[in-house]
């Protein structure tokens, strides 16, 4: 009954390296690249999350700006279809206080 112990840490295999050699050997990079990419996954992973919370950010500016002119072309097609004078030149003024970029 004293065979092999599965938790023996001889036995115990370290497949990270595995793993990382494979995903690099199937895509074909050759040996000097694969080995800059091993030594600086820190240093890319930081900037590939960098990047995209870059992305995120300027998705949302533009989502924001774009409903922000929307928003003022509405005021202002409602401003330019009433008739009183008094009342449009009231309705443009509030275009122009609300949304002054546009």
């Amino acid at each position: 009954m004293s065979g092999q112990n599965a938790f023996d840490p001889k036995n115990i295999v370290d497949l990270r390296a595995d793993k990382e050699g494979r995903i690099l050997d199937a895509l074909n990079i050759p040996p000097k690249v694969a080995d800059s990419i091993r030594k600086n996954a820190r240093n890319l992973q930081v900037a590939a999350i960098c990047a995209f919370v870059v992305l995120l950010g300027w998705t949302y500016y533009n989502y924001h700006t774009g409903v922000q002119k929307d928003k003022a072309t509405a005021l202002l097609s409602r401003a330019l279809d009433l008739k009183d004078k008094s009342a449009q030149k009231k309705m443009l003024a509030r275009v122009v206080d609300e949304y002054p970029r546009t």
